[in-house]
């Protein structure tokens, strides 16, 4: 059985990887419900309750418990913006900002779909299924016109 694409050397690195499908979680936190399959995933996970923060930002000296939160916080200081969406080719510094913009743009779409008109014209009534085009309806209620 194949739970995921890693493949590895050595026999025993992939039974201890093949712990991380298992609902066993042997490593239990003795400060929270949480448990872990690797022991030292749940040592990293101690660090949040100990408030050791040995990793430190070297652009504004802000600390972190671990690796990857001081690598996610890292992208602050950067103008690069790696993930970029499908849909519209925006891109974004976070996946987490990419994955937010995705569900709203899934919402906005699905509502094409239903024909749910949340958008409600407060001049003639009128309902929209995006803010966008109530936006631009607006304008038909108001004295600047667009094209003269």
């Amino acid at each position: 059985m194949f739970c995921c694409n890693k493949s590895f050397s050595r026999k025993d690195n992939l039974i201890t990887h093949l712990l991380v499908h298992s609902d066993e979680k042997l490593f239990k936190c003795s400060v929270c419900t949480k448990s872990f399959s690797h022991k030292s995933n749940l040592k990293t996970h101690l660090l949040v309750h100990s408030n050791e923060k040995l990793f430190k930002c070297s652009v504004c000296n802000k600390s972190f418990s671990q690796k990857g939160h001081l690598n996610t916080h890292l992208l602050v200081h950067s103008n690069e913006k790696l993930f970029k969406c499908s849909i519209c080719n925006k891109s974004f510094k976070r996946k987490d900002y990419l994955n937010t913009h995705l569900l709203s743009t899934l919402n906005k779409h699905l509502l094409v779909h239903t024909n749910e008109k949340l958008f409600k014209c407060a001049v003639c009534n009128k309902s929209f299924s995006q803010k966008s085009n109530l936006n631009k309806h607006l304008l038909v209620h108001s004295k600047e016109k667009l094209f003269k």
